[in-house]
């Protein structure tokens, strides 16, 4: 897409990036719906799926539709993520397998409540240890065997698999999710509803958690995601990295890149480990010279706005006709 692009996805990245920084807090969107709602709410529930009268036990049904006066259908209500172990294989891509752990917190006293799953095939769901019943997609209900008390943690686990493409997002012009590119690799741009082409979420901007990160590829692929690298181990069988977010992050700014990737260290920049990466078909000198500026883009922008909140930075160029650029975290 030549020097103008890149150089315009590396400076939306670099303000994207920023920008998260130094905007006012956003609430969390997993706020319980207070019970004067609670019909109203229930009207405008899918038929398809559970409605609040229709689940038996004590507490509240978190709802599929948020408070986010603009993108109601984003998210759900009732709880909030805190942390999120996620353990994928995509060995045999498209299709992948997965498990999702959750830490997540009810607001209220929960009866059940939504996670949002688009297309993925979930077999099995476990609250604490204990079996829980399920139902729908691509907003899943959930309901545990006894209700969850509010504001105490519990342990959500998804088992999972999915054949993975983007879809048409519902909010925006362009195609959302995991998708291959066209040099045989994959990348994912999930802005700002795609993150369940690939993962059971709360897929909404504003529902932020930490994350643990062990993924599987091929042997001879890389894997590229958000956050610090812990390890990479390769067998004859399987490459097997894993990372640490250990910053909040939205499901759709979760990175992830797989193929043949050239590396261009950086160095460390005030602080940061600064490491940019350009897909191995592409002609890396059509972008080296734009990415050698990226260290003074750096450091003027933390004169202006303060230290960059994370501990790695840099840029992903993929051999792909997307035509637009992402800020993913780190």
């Amino acid at each position: 897409m030549g020097k103008v692009w890149v150089a315009l996805g590396v400076t939306l990245v670099l303000l994207g990036s920023v920008m998260l920084i130094v905007q006012e807090p956003v609430e969390p969107i997993g706020i319980a719906a207070p019970a004067t709602t609670t019909a109203a709410l229930a009207s405008a529930v899918s038929t398809t799926t559970v409605g609040f009268a229709e689940v038996g036990g004590p507490g509240i049904h978190g709802s599929e539709l948020s408070r986010d006066s603009f993108y109601p259908h984003l998210g759900n209500t009732g709880y909030q993520i805190e942390h999120v172990d996620l353990r994928i294989d995509f060995r045999s891509l498209p299709e992948l397998d997965g498990v999702a752990t959750f830490q997540l917190e009810p607001l209220e006293h929960l009866a059940s409540f939504v996670l949002d799953v688009g297309r993925l095939e979930i077999s099995r769901v476990t609250i604490d240890g204990e079996e829980a019943s399920f139902d729908g997609g691509p907003e899943l209900r959930i309901t545990p065997a006894t209700s969850l008390p509010a504001e105490v943690i519990t342990v959500v686990v998804v088992e999972y698999r999915g054949t993975v493409g983007a879809n048409k997002s519902s909010v925006n012009l362009f195609d959302s999710g995991l998708r291959a590119g066209d040099a045989g690799g994959w990348y994912n741009v999930s802005e700002p509803d795609g993150a369940t082409t690939w993962f059971p979420a709360n897929d909404h901007p504003g529902d932020k958690a930490t994350y643990s990160l062990t993924f599987t590829a091929n042997p001879g692929q890389q894997i590229l995601t958000s956050g610090t690298r812990m390890s990479s181990t390769e067998t004859a069988d399987a490459l097997t990295v894993v990372y640490e977010m250990g910053q909040p992050l939205a499901p759709y700014l979760l990175a992830l890149a797989i193929g043949d990737f050239t590396a261009i260290e950086q160095g460390v920049v005030g602080g940061v480990l600064l490491t940019d990466y350009v897909e191995s078909s592409l002609d890396l000198s059509q972008f080296s010279e734009v990415l050698a500026e990226q260290p003074d883009m750096l450091e003027f922008l933390n004169s202006i706005f303060g230290p960059y909140p994370f501990e790695t930075y840099g840029s992903l160029v993929v051999d792909a006709d997307f035509g637009g650029a992402l800020e993913e975290q780190t």
